[in-house]
């Protein structure tokens, strides 16, 4: 077996070929502890050793996928062997005794990466990322729709918050070959759900939409965007926020306005997209009625809508809260130019991202 890591050596290489090929002969629960027992032999003596048996033994599923593929053919490749060893990602972190089971997935899917990584690199615009996302998608959905007793939730979080530090790293402005895929697992249900259903876990899922919308920045700046590919990537990009609009409001609301520091000013529905997000405990008046009445107007005032913390250290860190909150209370108009010099940026490059991040915190000095 040729491995794309030719610095290992070669028994080794075969020695992790041959694992795998055992463990898809696995057919009882007797032969599963003894290849359980006899696999920690191989990775548990240190981390370093763990980490060239998994880089091997994901070389060795990815090149068997590419290599059933029929030419010609867009779904000819074979999972079999990607399909197996996720399931023996799942089984050797659940057979661990020790506590920090995140930590050994954080190996394993480092592992995965630089694996990924190599073959990006040498494949270029060539690169198939499908292997790759299946193996991911796998190891997400096992992790969430295995057996109860098999990880608790608090595992099966630590697992995810994992994956998103994986899925930073792999982000569309450094792996372009891998960006479909990338925002497939970003939005899929067994990743995003469970974070969107803790809300300690909302920062997270914001950090994956600023890297999103980065990428489309750089797109728009070199023009890029016309291309057929980006128009589907657009558009997978709406459907996501449609999700979140629909099924996770709390969450847009709450980094609206951090969220449209990042997105392009040509992505005009977007920006309306994410800015129309309110908590479902919240109902406003309809804007086309004729019969709102001051006392409903009033009573929408007293509802207090949800502030991200960052944006919220922002507003009274600024000297421009203290100077709005002045001039509310004393009308003082020499207040105003003060005011208007602060919405600019001292050089002409700074301006724009100044701007925006000091609007909104204007908007968010009016409540206070």
């Amino acid at each position: 077996m040729r491995s794309t890591f030719s610095e290992m050596e070669n028994g080794f290489v075969q020695a992790c070929a041959s694992q795998i090929e055992r463990w898809l002969r696995v057919s009882s629960e007797k032969e599963m502890t003894e290849y359980m027992k006899s696999l920690e032999m191989i990775v548990m003596r240190d981390q370093e050793q763990m980490r060239r048996f998994f880089i091997c033994a994901t070389d060795y599923c990815i090149k068997n996928a590419y290599d059933s593929a029929v030419p010609l053919s867009h779904n000819s490749l074979d999972y079999t062997y990607i399909d197996a060893f996720s399931r023996l990602i799942i089984i050797f972190i659940k057979t661990l005794l020790a506590s920090n089971k995140a930590e050994f997935l954080h190996i394993i899917l480092e592992s995965v990466v630089m694996v990924l990584t190599k073959r990006h690199e040498a494949a270029r615009e060539n690169f198939n990322q499908r292997p790759f996302h299946k193996l991911f998608f796998n190891l997400l959905n096992f992790m969430s729709e295995t057996d109860p007793g098999m990880f608790s939730k608090e595992e099966v979080l630590s697992f995810i918050h994992v994956f998103e530090s994986i899925f930073e790293r792999l982000q569309p402005l450094h792996f372009p070959g891998f960006a479909f895929a990338w925002l497939e697992l970003i939005s899929c249900k067994y990743f995003l759900g469970p974070l969107l259903n803790d809300p300690n876990s909302f920062g997270y899922v914001f950090q994956l939409l600023q890297i999103l919308f980065k990428f489309f920045r750089y797109v728009v700046d070199n023009r890029l965007f016309s291309r057929e590919a980006m128009t589907m990537y657009y558009k997978g990009t709406l459907r996501v926020l449609l999700v979140l609009l629909h099924d996770f409001p709390e969450f847009l609301s709450t980094y609206s306005h951090l969220i449209c520091e990042e997105v392009p000013m040509e992505f005009v529905q977007v920006r309306n997209l994410i800015l129309s997000a309110f908590p479902k405990t919240v109902r406003p008046p309809h804007p086309l009625s004729f019969s709102i009445q001051y006392l409903e107007l009033a009573e929408q005032r007293g509802i207090e809508m949800p502030t991200n913390a960052h944006l919220r250290e922002r507003v009274f860190n600024t000297n421009l809260y203290n100077d709005v909150a002045t001039y509310l209370s004393t009308h003082n108009e020499d207040l105003v130019p003060i005011i208007y010099r602060r919405f600019f940026g001292v050089d002409q490059e700074a301006a724009d991202a100044l701007h925006i991040q000091t609007i909104n915190v204007f908007i968010q000095c009016v409540p206070y």
